[in-house]
């Protein structure tokens, strides 16, 4: 994936309500960079898709209308909410787990492969890349608001629910933070 993430995750959201719409499965979208007149293809990886739910499964759970953001403007099929609660988690769970692999080696340059004028992972890359996903979405760590142990998927579903109280209720909304 490349620098615009959010993108990846913003068109990847509206394909998932799509295909539960439609009943069809969409394996990549496209986005246009006006900017630079490039059109750039997103495959939906496993990992992609993961996330994308987790974030949206913990919108529907607080009671949050998922199309209704106050980051991403709104477009119809396109969950903003979700995006916009998928921010706040890009740089820890996403960002970490990608320089992580990085940095131990367990994902090298040879396990990508370019297809359809993007690079994706190889298919043992694919799982290495989910397996160590699905142990960091597992990690616990101590919740800067709550003060009290939960994994990031946990985390994901509290913030979730903070939110929906910081916009129902005026609640002042305090963004997690691992330190």
């Amino acid at each position: 994936m490349e620098q615009h993430l959010n993108d990846h995750f913003q068109v990847c959201a509206a394909a998932l309500c799509l295909e539960e719409r439609t009943g069809r499965t969409i394996t990549y979208g496209e986005i246009f960079y006006h900017a630079n007149l490039r059109r750039q293809t997103v495959a939906f990886t496993p990992q992609l898709r993961q996330i994308t739910e987790q974030v949206m499964a913990g919108v529907h759970v607080a009671g949050l209308d998922p199309y209704i953001g106050y980051l991403h403007e709104v477009h119809h099929g396109q969950p903003a909410m979700v995006l916009d609660l998928m921010e706040e988690f890009r740089a820890l769970i996403g960002d970490n787990l990608v320089l992580s692999l990085l940095h131990k080696h367990e994902i090298k340059p040879e396990d990508f492969h370019k297809s359809l004028g993007a690079y994706r992972l190889k298919d043992n890359a694919r799982k290495t890349f989910l397996q160590a996903f699905d142990k960091k979405m597992n990690d616990e760590f101590k919740h800067s608001v709550f003060d009290y142990r939960c994994t990031y998927r946990r985390a994901i579903e509290l913030q979730a629910r903070l939110l929906s109280r910081h916009l129902q209720e005026g609640i002042p909304y305090k963004p997690l933070s691992l330190r």
